[in-house]
């Protein structure tokens, strides 16, 4: 909640006081001199609201704008027959203007936060009028003294084993920053590998499920890409929607159980369903690293799209459906042609780039969100051309199925029309995530049979 007023506005002396301004008076402009200054602060309890544990905090806040003088401008137009006049204020490149405004925000008082809302109409109110809750309902939660303290009374014990195990529990127990941590359940962390890791290993995979600060549920972006105190590891929030569930949000394809779960006066825990699996290699470096993907890297390093694959979280994130050797050896023996040969042809450089666009989706969409999806839009939709200004005589233009259809099937998730399964889901990347998949995804676009036929008929 913010209430503002001019309270001061000192200008150069001399500034013309007539209500009609005249060419060459000083004037005011809405150029900033620099950045604005908080010049006085003030943090006391609200006396006047009805919520309990309310700070009331007042800024004093300092703008300078640059002087000018009015200056006549005149235009032509052609729907008027002379010249349209006016008296612009031109900046003179002097900061002798000031205003100092002030601002009331009410926040919680150091050790207390606000109630979960408990239905439909508090959420509404949290939510859209914060500020209105804030100050009527207080906030009359107590903060735990830090995030240890919080892992304690959720009975996340195994995460505080593992804390304990990396020499971190100090860290989040009596460190004066703050942190976000997403804590998996005890379950969820005693049937993963992590009890297996020692030392950097054990260290990296824990803070990879921490961010600096605190992010409360409320505040989470769609689609966002956030660097975890793992260097290089990447946290990817994703919101879906459906009628059945409402919403849910996703961390690294990982169901969020129960947002602000508990908070503390050093960070906030969010728990959910599974340990986040992530890494600091790129799409590029994973794909170059494994084996099994080696002529989809000789593809990529063809028609020069790695660096497609290789962009930083911080760009965007891709969803890559990989193909593996095998895959395209089985799609090679049904076509009865060398898939890698056939495509890897300069004179097929074209459909190429075709071809592994439509493997390229933007976003991190994993396994887990798919059911959310019945298709999802390539790369290749990108790169369509707008077309040309259509006439009343023109022929209608073709439709582009740029999309992959995806579809749940008892052998699991379908996606293209190959009849392409993934066989390997949420191989985690720092700019995305990669599925590897059964066979190569063929766009509706190409014939990739007769392309090929044509490409054995030139070489033999």
């Amino acid at each position: 909640m913010i209430v503002s007023g001019l309270v001061l506005l000192a200008v150069l002396a001399g500034l013309a006081q007539s209500k009609e301004p005249q060419e060459g008076d000083p004037c005011v402009t809405d150029i900033l001199c620099a950045k604005v200054e908080i010049v006085d602060e003030k943090r006391n309890i609200c006396t006047s609201c009805s919520g309990p544990n309310v700070c009331k905090f007042t800024r004093i806040i300092k703008k300078s704008y640059e002087i000018g003088s009015y200056e006549k401008k005149c235009n032509t137009y052609l729907w008027y027959p002379g010249e349209l006049c006016s008296l612009e204020c031109v900046s003179t490149e002097s900061c002798n203007a000031t205003s100092y405004t002030q601002s009331i925000d009410y926040e919680c008082c150091p050790g207390f936060e606000i109630s979960r809302p408990t239905n439909s109409y508090h959420l509404f109110v949290y939510h859209y009028l914060s500020g209105y809750y804030l100050t009527y309902y207080g906030c009359p939660m107590e903060l735990n003294d830090s995030v240890v303290a919080c892992l304690e009374e959720l009975g996340l014990s195994e995460m505080i084993a593992l804390l304990k195990k990396a020499d971190l529990l100090d860290t989040f127990s009596n460190s004066t920053s703050e942190f976000t941590v997403f804590a998996p359940a005890n379950r969820a962390i005693m049937n993963s590998d992590l009890s297996k890791l020692n030392g950097t290993e054990l260290e990296t995979a824990l803070l990879a499920h921490v961010l600096k600060g605190v992010l409360k549920s409320r505040n989470f972006i769609a689609k966002s890409s956030l660097e975890s105190l793992a260097r290089g590891h990447y946290i990817h929030i994703h919101n879906t929607w459906s009628w059945i569930t409402q919403r849910n949000t996703y961390i690294n394809g990982r169901q969020l159980i129960e947002p602000d779960s508990c908070q503390a006066m050093n960070g906030i825990i969010h728990r959910i369903e599974n340990v986040i699996k992530s890494t600091d290699d790129s799409i590029v470096t994973v794909i170059e690293d494994t084996t099994t993907f080696s002529m989809i890297s000789q593809l990529l390093d063809k028609a020069e799209l790695k660096q497609n694959l290789n962009y930083s979280a911080g760009v965007f994130l891709t969803t890559f459906f990989a193909p593996t050797d095998a895959a395209f050896a089985k799609g090679s023996s049904e076509l009865g042609i060398d898939l890698v040969s056939c495509l890897a042809d300069p004179e097929n450089n074209n459909i190429l780039q075709t071809f592994l666009k439509y493997h390229m989706v933007r976003g991190a969409f994993y396994s887990s969100m798919l059911s959310f999806q019945t298709s999802l839009k390539t790369e290749v939709c990108n790169n369509i051309p707008l077309p040309p200004p259509k006439t009343l005589s023109d022929e209608p233009l073709p439709i582009i199925n740029c999309h992959l259809n995806v579809l749940f099937t008892d052998s699991g998730i379908s996606v293209g029309m190959t009849g392409s399964i993934i066989n390997q889901a949420d191989i985690p990347a720092s700019n995305g995530v990669i599925h590897a998949v059964s066979l190569p995804l063929v766009p509706p676009t190409i014939d990739l049979k007769e392309t090929c036929k044509n490409h054995m008929m030139a070489h033999n």
